[in-house]
């Protein structure tokens, strides 16, 4: 047997690894029919890795107390800033499984981290970065100020790094890192701007060219 990560199949002869499965019977004809399906079952790649399937049941919550407790990362001469980071990454994303965020929903993190600041409820006092705290309801009166584009690149940083390290061969949680598809604008330009190249002939000022910002 050959596990891919996601899905199990049968290796050939010689390859892979000896599994065995239990197939709650004692009657040997019994048995041969559930090899069979079992057989059948990796043929047609209908076999779940056992890794997929730890993978999809730990959150982003659970992963982040995980990730935080590492030895490696609390050795980080700005360990309690990272905590604050991962905080606002766990208020967003919650308990939802690592296995199904996506790029699409950095950038939704990326462009909500910009409508307020954090704060504390007013109701509850759990750390409140959205209008209405989702704990108790408590709505927010002022305004939204945004974040500024440098600390939202610094939670994306902190977040990258969650990630990679849940796709590390140690953990091997994720197979991709979502937040490594998103980028990360220089917070000194946003917007458009216009690109200088110098030729012998002196300046030369190119078509504007249009950055994304989330």
């Amino acid at each position: 047997m050959l596990d891919g990560g996601k899905l199990l199949r049968l290796a050939p002869h010689g390859l892979g690894k000896l599994k065995r499965w239990k197939v709650g019977s004692r009657n040997r004809g019994s048995a041969k029919d559930q090899e069979a399906v079992i057989k059948t079952r990796l043929l047609a790649g209908q076999m779940v890795s056992p890794a997929l399937e730890r993978a999809q049941a730990v959150t982003f919550r659970e992963w982040a107390e995980t990730y935080l407790s590492l030895e490696e990362v609390r050795k980080l001469t700005t360990y309690e800033d990272r905590k604050l980071k991962v905080s606002h990454l766990v208020e967003f994303f919650g308990d939802r499984p690592l296995t199904s965020i996506t790029p699409n929903d950095v950038a939704v993190y990326r462009a909500q981290r910009v409508r307020y600041p954090r704060t504390k409820c007013g109701k509850c006092a759990k750390p409140l970065g959205k209008a209405v705290c989702t704990v108790c309801g408590w709505e927010r009166t002022d305004s939204p100020l945004p974040a500024s584009m440098q600390t939202i690149n610094h939670d994306h940083t902190a977040l990258t790094h969650m990630l990679n390290v849940a796709r590390s061969p140690r953990f091997k949680l994720i197979q991709d890192n979502p937040a490594s598809h998103v980028e990360k604008p220089d917070p000194k330009t946003s917007g458009t701007v216009l690109p200088v190249r110098r030729s012998g002939h002196g300046c030369r000022r190119r078509q504007p060219r249009t950055y994304y910002v989330f």
